[in-house]
């Protein structure tokens, strides 16, 4: 659908897949699981030290903003914490990758359907 909208507007569809790439980075922000990264999260520890437990991170494929835990709430992320720009770059890589294959796959279809 915004690829023929491009195409009415004569904008090139790499342009287009390439802002929804963008627009898939960042709403991939709402998928925030603990984990990989491990850090410290305060000192309330039996016996007293300082615990360490897996991290919140936002984005997918990569985690690209991780939570700050000793600055921030626990376990929510926000503008205070972490930005990682290779893993937001990687996201976007990936999300443009994605975007370019279904085009194409579509094209592929849709120039098969006219030959028939």
């Amino acid at each position: 659908m915004f690829i023929h909208a491009a195409r009415a507007r004569k904008a090139s569809s790499h342009i287009t897949i390439a802002l929804i790439a963008l627009g898939l980075t960042s709403a991939s922000f709402a998928w925030q699981p603990f984990g990989p990264e491990i850090g410290q999260q305060g000192t309330e520890c039996i016996p007293i030290e300082d615990c360490f437990a897996p991290l919140r991170g936002g984005g997918f494929p990569a985690q690209y903003v991780i939570d700050i835990p000793l600055i921030t709430f626990h376990a929510q992320l926000g503008i205070e914490d972490e930005f990682r720009i290779w893993p937001f770059v990687l996201d976007v890589i990936f999300y443009v990758a994605l975007g370019e294959a279904v085009h194409r796959l579509y094209l592929y279809y849709t120039a098969r359907q006219w030959r028939s």
